[in-house]
């Protein structure tokens, strides 16, 4: 979203740049990535019309100067900072004012969300004056757009994190994964208190993000989602407060989620009470039908 700028120096009008929308791999990005698998990179594009001359002129800058576009994206879920080539434009340099830019960002340094910020700004060194834009860096134009990574198809909100640079107790270095979530807190909001770490120091999960698109790298991600839905059914199931207000969970809420999921499990007639009954008798029993409802290693 661009906006106007208050600013001690001279700006341009924002009708002077045209930004198209934020493409990836020809698709138009509004709010999200829905088909986004993580650990597979990202490529941003976007198609900038500025009309130079009325910006120079706005700002008070002689026929000669320049101006440039760079992009920026920041994850603050793994700190991740990447900036796009600056784009420079002048009446001289650049005589169309169009331009692509463009921002790679790795996918396993991406989880959760990304902000991207699109700058214009002043280039190089011109006569100086108080209220004229007259070194580098000055900001002319901006706008920023949040994106979600989840997308609409992700079972779980996501982050890859390195095990061994935590602390040991609270992210035993070895393990795959770690499910961050309170069993006894479910009217929570699923997408605030509920989160899958994946530890990239973890062979399997390095080979996971690293062949995302690949068979393996499937098969070893359908795995994670099978357990981590087998370790939160069955600690729902042996709640009794849960199974007690199951109808009371809010949309979007953890309660919420787990009622879909465990009833999308259910035989027909069956009922909740009965699941819970049946994996505290045979809990052996059980886990073969999670299992089979669950469609574990299968393309549903």
């Amino acid at each position: 979203m661009s906006r106007a700028l208050i600013t001690p120096y001279r700006t341009p009008s924002p009708d002077t740049v045209n930004a198209n929308a934020w493409h990836v791999e020809g698709r138009r990005v509004e709010s999200s990535l829905v088909d986004w698998t993580p650990g597979t990179p990202v490529v941003l594009q976007r198609q900038i019309m500025v009309d130079v001359p009325e910006v120079l002129k706005a700002c008070g800058l002689p026929d000669t100067a320049k101006v440039a576009l760079v992009a920026v994206a920041v994850c603050a879920a793994t700190t991740l900072r990447v900036a796009s080539k600056p784009m420079i434009l002048g009446i001289q340099h650049q005589p169309s004012y169009k331009s692509m830019v463009e921002l790679e960002l790795p996918g396993h340094e991406l989880a959760s969300s990304i902000k991207v910020h699109t700058y214009l700004v002043s280039y190089g060194r011109n006569p100086s004056s108080p209220i004229v834009p007259w070194r580098s860096g000055f900001v002319l134009w901006e706008d920023d757009i949040g994106i979600r990574l989840e997308g609409k198809g992700a079972r779980f909100p996501m982050e890859v994190r390195d095990f061994k640079k935590q602390d040991r107790i609270n992210w035993p270095a070895r393990a795959m994964w770690k499910l961050d979530w309170d069993p006894d807190d479910l009217d929570e909001p699923m997408m605030g208190s509920l989160r899958l770490f994946l530890n990239t120091s973890h062979p399997a999960i390095k080979k996971m993000l690293e062949e995302s698109d690949k068979e393996s790298g499937q098969y070893i991600m359908k795995m994670v989602h099978y357990e981590v839905g087998r370790l939160m059914v069955t600690t729902a199931l042996r709640s009794g407060e849960f199974i007690e207000n199951i109808e009371e969970y809010e949309d979007n809420t953890v309660g919420h989620m787990l009622r879909l999921l465990i009833k999308s499990m259910a035989r027909a007639g069956d009922s909740v009470e009965n699941m819970s009954q049946r994996l505290r008798n045979n809990p052996v029993q059980f886990e073969a039908e999670i299992q089979s409802r669950l469609h574990v290693m299968e393309d549903k």
